[in-house]
């Protein structure tokens, strides 16, 4: 439906007294705008509601308040009505916005330059729960500069516009003042980034990325911190053709203008030369593909070929659209036709929002949104004119906020909200009771989950032991029951992560390099360390011996071999005892698909395991070679790629029906037998898992307050783990503690050390990420394990104890369960014990189901999240798009393109509703974001014109493709967080002051440019002595020339390194007051 929108205006006299009340539009308004009101019906007799109120104190000039209204329930269960009011000043010469408040005063304050540039954004104070007090500020400051020849001849010399930006929190109690994120960035006059720096504390030093852009102002190269390099050209047309990586490889792009045909090819670098001599030799071109657009530049078809060079045997996938370029078909390799004679197809409202899926069975999934345009329902049909069946229907107040989510059972959770629109309750379906309080930036600072009697309490600590510090504990009916304290360094980047609990500790520290790439991780608990090393933009190496000192000895390190274009050759263990190699092979078809893995002890084949593949992807054939005897297992599947029947070299065979909501309906195998035994389950308040009745025996869980498990008590027997910054177990521990055995991880877990014998042992694996064989270092198989598709163990022999098996992950022997952190998989039905909080996406049915396993597709996906389905290549796990694709990043998840994966990418800030109810983003483990959801996330920094430069600063810097991945958009966005600097103090340069006096003091009552000033007579606010020499090198480079800028009080705001050349060079400097 359609909202109309009723606009009201109270029009005032030059003595702001009403003359009139809500007019007409017809009617001629004069005067000056009060209010403006818009209110728009929805439905149930619900309004929305919002006002924009003009004040004397902006001259009526500008919005000096907002007010926006919802209904919500209080403490007591009555309706209310709640009223979300901001409050905004001016700086009313310029129109600049100065401070934005809430309706609790909490105050964001700004500041500008004298060209209108953001130079400081003031945060509201906060208080922890310790009662430390933090000051927060995000400070931008400019100038104008030569770029120093200390980079390089390109850049040298170019006159720049200079942008320092940082965040500075300040404890209140002390005074004691961190610098976060010190990030400088040089921008030439048409707003192009040349050169970035930031401090990098593990380095102790000044790291910087550079580039280079042609006359046209695009991207030609770039150079990472580690100078690793990438190149780029362009056509006469202006688009991009190629890219030469820091390896030398070539990423090459034709395009054919009358067929609008772009075909992209990959040249490994030590065929580039002979490729540019004849650029006709298909054979070597590898991962080619071809894509045909329309002429608004939409995809209509992607073109893959299974036998390249030849083009015999296309794949290919098509589009099509409606006129404003929202997806109306999408038709499959495999060419799963549906009634309409295509894979997917989609129709959407006026608005443009989805409002069926038919996918290629035929399947109808229908979307309804209220008048707010919130998703309301999801129903889905077997057929047009079969019957509805609903997933959930949900109802959302005034603003948009969830107010009420309805099952198919017609049980109900139920929202309410502040009056600042923040979530503080939350009841759900057991009528467990979810409070929440928030800080002064909105963070959440203590959940509070009750239920029979029992109160579950979560506190988040923000800053506390210094801003570097936070800290989350757990409390039960107001007992602490464990608390985990997080460290950061300056570009918050986790240091140190420890964890405590009853007769528990786990303490784990970080190093990185320059692109915040993990090169130490160190168990505190076990002085064990992991070194890793990088060859340019790969790991190259693990070091496995446990020692602080880096060693990349072949003896003490698994050794990593890539093919050109990145993926995994072949992975080789230390050398065993008797001086053999232990390794792994990978080999991959022409589509970059997986075609083999080979595990080999020497010249002696061990395990090799082989795969087909239909043409979207799906695995039709696996062959097993164990032992010399060889295997072959046949697959078909569904429409929806769905694993449909097995047939197994015994002549065995099983099959599968699934229903509406892809549910397992049916399962027909005559070799399986089913568990019959009685087994219950009793969750938490948080519905974690707590604990197993297995026939007689009782399994007990405990978790940290990070949610991951960290015992397992079965019996008389406790085990307890220790985690990476994964989430990933990398040590074990008995009931006192004592470490068992500690586990070595790559991307993969490699090896484990068993601390009692001190014996390594280490892992092999199928295609899929399968534990199937485990070695020691004489190079004696000691386990051996074979699984069903879903994980059930089907065959093993156990030397030493192992909880790693399918997928790599933790089998509960004592539940038949695999732990998969967010919840718990049971592989004898193929499915969750419990429902996701991650809701899915809309645009995958698939997805929507919240208790199927990985889409019901177990061959080439698996589910380390307990969250989402993801994509298995080389037994490593990535997350993408649609139906577990592996990158090609169409919508049905077909894999006609093994390029681009990208780690758990999709999903990175991906919303979904924890335990507790609440709304949480995820982030890749170790992936940069900012953590402290203020709302400030980035210092947003204003266009202006410099007349210096000649040009607009923009610092928007167009798409070229992978020559500008990474390049900051700095003079737009700047990445703000906590990072801690020096404690400046007088006494640090009292040394250098000890001269005799050069050039007249500085006059605070002086003129605003001073000529000769002595700098012993200005005041620094940074310690001098602690200024990198390389630093103040360059600075004295570009800035010698121009003057130091100082308050009126002498303070130095900016020129701190040309200050200490000046004191050690005893000479005067040039002065202006004013910043």
């Amino acid at each position: 439906m359609e909202a109309r929108i009723n606009t009201c205006y109270d029009i005032i006299d030059s003595n702001a007294a009403i003359t009139s009340s809500c007019t007409g539009g017809s009617t001629p308004l004069i005067g000056k705008v009060q209010k403006i009101t818009t209110t728009k019906a929805l439905e149930g007799g619900k309004t929305s509601r919002s006002v924009t109120i003009f004040e004397a104190d902006t001259r009526y000039a500008y919005p000096g308040k907002l007010e926006t209204n919802f209904n919500t329930i209080n403490e007591s269960g009555q309706p209310i009505t709640q009223t979300v009011s901001t409050f905004m000043t001016y700086y009313m010469g310029t129109g600049l916005l100065k401070d934005r408040t809430d309706g609790a005063n909490n105050r964001t304050s700004y500041v500008y330059d004298s060209l209108g540039r953001l130079t400081e954004t003031k945060y509201p104070m906060f208080t922890n729960l310790n009662g430390q007090q933090y000051d927060v500020s995000d400070i931008i400051t400019y100038g104008n500069y030569y770029i120093p020849s200390y980079y390089d001849p390109t850049n040298t010399g170019i006159y720049s516009i200079y942008i320092y930006a940082y965040r500075k929190y300040t404890q209140k109690s002390n005074n004691v003042v961190s610098y976060l994120n010190q990030q400088e960035d040089y921008y030439d006059g048409l707003g192009n980034l040349r050169l970035s720096t930031f401090w990098d504390p593990g380095a102790i030093t000044w790291k910087y990325s550079q580039y280079h852009y042609d006359d046209m102002s695009r991207v030609t190269y770039m150079a990472d911190p580690l100078m690793n390099t990438t190149t780029a050209s362009y056509d006469s047309w202006g688009r991009q053709n190629e890219v030469i990586d820091s390896y030398g490889n070539l990423y090459e792009t034709e395009y054919n203008l009358k067929a609008r045909r772009t075909s992209r090819y990959f040249v490994a670098s030590t065929d580039v030369n002979t490729y540019r001599k004849n650029p006709v030799l298909n054979n070597l071109k590898t991962s080619y593909s071809e894509q045909d657009a329309d002429q608004w530049g939409r995809i209509l078809t992607t073109r893959v070929y299974k036998d390249w060079p030849n083009q015999n045997q296309p794949l290919t996938e098509s589009w099509t659209y409606d006129t404003v370029g929202n997806v109306l078909t999408y038709t499959d390799p495999n060419k799963n036709y549906n009634s309409d004679g295509v894979t997917k197809k989609l129709t959407y409202d006026v608005l443009n929002r989805l409002v069926t899926y038919k996918d290629a069975l035929g399947q109808l999934s229908n979307y309804s949104y209220d008048a707010g345009g919130n998703l309301q329902q999801i129903s889905m049909q077997s057929t047009p004119t079969g019957p509805s069946t609903v997933l959930n229907t949900k109802q959302f107040n005034e603003v948009g906020g969830l107010t009420q989510k309805t099952d198919p059972a017609n049980l109900s959770e139920t929202y309410t909200y502040n009056n600042l629109g923040q979530l503080y309750k939350y009841v759900d379906r057991n009528k467990t009771t979810f409070t929440n309080q928030y800080d002064e930036q909105n963070r959440l600072r203590v959940s509070s989950i009750t239920a029979n009697g029992t109160t579950l309490t979560s506190k988040s600590i923000v800053g506390s032991n210094g801003i570097m510090y936070d800290k989350a504990e757990t409390y039960l009916n107001g007992v602490s029951t464990a608390s985990m304290t997080s460290g950061m360094d300056t570009m918050k980047r986790l240091t140190s992560l420890n964890t405590t609990a009853t007769n528990y500790s786990s303490s784990l520290s970080l190093a990185y390099d320059a692109n915040s790439r993990m090169t130490k991780q160190t168990n505190n608990l076990t002085g064990y360390n992991v070194n890793y090393h990088y060859d340019k933009l790969r790991m190259d190496s693990v070091q496995m011996n446990g020692l602080s000192t880096p060693n990349t000895a072949a003896s003490v390190n698994a050794i990593y071999d890539y093919y050109a274009d990145g993926q995994i050759k072949s992975i080789m263990y230390p050398v065993l005892a008797d001086g053999t190699v232990l390794k792994t092979d990978y080999t991959y078809n022409t589509l970059k698909r997986l075609a083999s893995v080979t595990n080999m002890k020497g010249t002696n084949v061990l395990s090799t395991y082989s795969y087909l593949y239909d043409d979207n992807g799906n695995i039709t054939s696996k062959t097993e070679t164990v032992n010399t005897v060889s295997s072959t297992t046949s697959y078909t599947y569904d429409a929806l790629n769905r694993l449909l029947t097995i047939s197994r070299p015994d002549g065995s065979t099983a099959s599968y029906t699934y229903d509406l909501k892809g549910n397992r309906m049916t399962l027909q195998d005559n070799t399986q037998n089913f568990p019959m035994t009685d087994i219950s389950y009793t969750y938490d308040l948080l519905n974690r898992l707590s604990s197993v009745i297995y026939g007689s025996m009782t399994t007990s869980f405990a978790y940290a307050p990070n949610n991951l498990r960290y015992k397992k008590t079965s019996g008389t027997q406790t085990i307890q783990y220790q985690y990476d910054a994964s989430g990933n177990v990398i040590s074990e521990s008995n009931g006192s503690n004592l470490i068992t055995a500690n586990y070595i991880r790559g991307d993969r877990l490699l090896a484990k050390k068993d601390v009692s014998t001190g014996q390594m042992y280490y892992y092999l694996y199928n295609g899929h990420g399968d534990v199937t064989q485990i070695v020691d270092t004489n190079g004696i198989i000691v386990n051996n394990y074979q699984y069903d598709e879903w994980g059930n163990i089907t065959s093993q022999t156990e030397g030493i104890a192992n909880s790693f098996k399918y997928a790599g992950e933790q089998y509960d022997t004592e539940t038949g369960l695999y732990y998969l952190r967010a919840r718990y998989y049971d592989p004898s039905v193929g499915r969750f014990i419990n429902e996701d909080t991650y809701e899915g996406q809309i645009d995958n049915p698939l997805s929507l189901n919240l208790y199927t396993y990985v889409h019901n597709n177990p061959l080439t996906n698996v589910d380390p999240t307990g969250h989402w389905c993801t994509a298995v290549v080389n037994g490593t796990t990535y997350s993408h798009p649609g139906g577990c694709n592996d990158g090609s990043g169409d919508m049905n998840g077909s894999r006609t393109d093994g390029s681009g994966y990208s780690k758990d990418a999709v999903h990175n800030g991906d919303y979904y509703y924890d335990d507790d109810g609440n709304l949480q983003q995820y982030f890749i483990p170790g992936a940069p974001h900012i953590s402290d959801p203020s709302g400030i996330s980035q210092v947003v920094v204003g266009c202006a014109y410099d007349s210096e430069c000649a040009g607009f600063v923009s610092g928007g810097i167009a798409s070229t493709g992978v020559v500008v991945e990474g390049v900051k958009d700095g003079a737009i966005a700047v990445g703000s967080s906590v990072k801690k600097l020096w404690d400046w103090g007088k006494d640090a340069i009292s040394d250098l002051r000890s001269k005799e006096p050069v050039g007249k003091p500085f006059d605070p009552d002086g003129p605003t440019v001073q000529i000769g000033v002595d700098p012993r007579t200005l005041i620094p606010d940074k310690d001098l002595s602690k200024l990198s020499e390389q630093r103040l090198q360059n600075a004295v480079e570009f800035g010698g020339d121009h003057p130091i800028k100082v308050d009126r009080n002498g303070v130095v705001q900016d020129g701190h390194h040309r200050l200490l050349d000046a004191i050690r060079n005893n000479k005067p400097v040039d002065v202006q007051i004013g910043y």
